[in-house]
């Protein structure tokens, strides 16, 4: 459950900051809010399979060993 809440905290933040930075003209925050969302991303596929993910995978999600 603290997966879930920290994949939609994450991605609402990212949401966010390329709203305020297409108003600002702030391309950093923009770049900034990419890794928002890549980080949500991760967030979410931890949730989904219930599970921590090892640095291995965050490395290389398409492998599996």
């Amino acid at each position: 459950m603290a997966a879930l809440v920290l994949a939609v905290v994450w991605s609402d933040a990212g949401v966010v900051a390329i709203v305020v930075a297409a108003l600002n003209g702030l391309p950093i925050l923009g770049l900034l809010s990419l890794f928002a969302l890549c980080y949500s991303v991760l967030w979410f596929r931890v949730f989904g399979r219930s599970q921590l993910l090892t640095a291995h995978k965050l490395r290389l999600p398409w492998r599996t060993r």
